[in-house]
């Protein structure tokens, strides 16, 4: 059975929308911290893993400091 490939997007894909390097983006991958699945030798992402990944990657830059945090 063929992998349905139309919720899916590439790496570079992934970096515009993410606002990062396709090379960043491609180390996040290799690290686990964006699951995927090869195509033809090239990263896909669901985009609801990305999602999932820009709203923690988003929770922690806006991160208001706690008291005590040095």
């Amino acid at each position: 059975m063929e992998q349905d490939w139309a919720d899916y997007i590439t790496a570079r894909q992934a970096a515009i929308r993410l606002g990062l390097s396709r090379q960043r983006v491609s180390q996040l991958l290799r690290q686990g911290r964006i699951p995927f699945k090869m195509r033809d030798s090239h990263y896909m992402i669901k985009l609801t893993d990305l999602e999932a990944f820009a709203s923690i990657k988003r929770s922690i830059r806006y991160r208001r400091p706690s008291p005590g945090d040095d």
